[in-house]
């Protein structure tokens, strides 16, 4: 991921949304220098730009008070927020507590931090408009890193980005980040963990006894087996 000091540390982010929205309306209508601008940002950058240029910010319940300074000043914050919660999405895991031992070293990777986006401590209680990203209309600094950390980086660990289709992905984002679906009981934890240790003993058991002959196992669809039995209670109960 690119360092923060491109379009997002510019002094008047909101001519440049400006322009992208000539550049995508009809790149005949701005100077061809900004073709090249927009050609070397990243494809993280240019989805951002392009739900931002959707957005007339001098409607906005603030942006009628803003002078342009102030107005740049809200849409860059806005911009670095929204850099920092992709990142998360796409390698929030890597720094995800998965070792209860505390035996590996992990290496915190660029991007994960709020600082990497030019915001300082003094910066973390200001808030910031955010129109729906991570469920916040409007966050502090603060809030969308703890929750960040929370959804991404704590004791589960959630990779998604390789999925092509936008249906099946909005749909894996919003319970993972509004955790629908996902309120277990301990007694439903032991459970899931029960099935998924006798599919992983189970595997290893036909590994030996039937050593070198030719087969199929679940591989990775461990957590198929839980589930599917969550599917068919819920399919009983709804019979019953």
């Amino acid at each position: 991921m690119r360092s923060y000091n491109s379009f997002l540390t510019t002094n008047n982010a909101s001519q440049v949304i400006s322009i992208y929205k000539d550049y995508i309306k009809d790149p005949s209508l701005v100077d061809k220098s900004w073709h090249d601008f927009f050609n070397t940002l990243a494809p993280e950058e240019i989805s951002i730009l392009a739900d931002y240029q959707k957005i007339d910010w001098s409607q906005t319940s603030r942006g009628k008070d803003f002078n342009q300074t102030s107005l740049d000043q809200a849409i860059t914050d806005s911009l670095r927020l929204v850099m920092m919660i992709r990142a998360y999405r796409e390698i929030g895991h890597l720094i995800a507590d998965l070792d209860p031992l505390g035996l590996m070293i992990k290496n915190s990777p660029s991007g994960l931090d709020p600082e990497y986006y030019g915001f300082q401590e003094k910066d973390y209680d200001r808030k910031i408009f955010l129109f729906g990203y991570l469920g916040f209309e409007k966050a502090t600094v603060k809030e969308v890193f703890e929750k960040l950390q929370s959804i991404y980086s704590g004791t589960l660990a959630v990779e998604y980005k390789h999925i092509q289709s936008a249906e099946e992905y909005k749909w894996l984002k919003d319970r993972i980040e509004e955790k629908k679906d996902m309120q277990l009981t301990p007694r439903g934890k032991r459970t899931i963990l029960e099935r998924l240790v006798s599919a992983e003993y189970f595997e290893k058991f036909l590994d030996t006894k039937y050593r070198g002959t030719k087969r199929f196992g679940l591989e990775g669809a461990e957590s198929t087996i839980p589930a599917l039995e969550q599917i068919l209670k819920k399919i009983i109960g709804v019979r019953s």
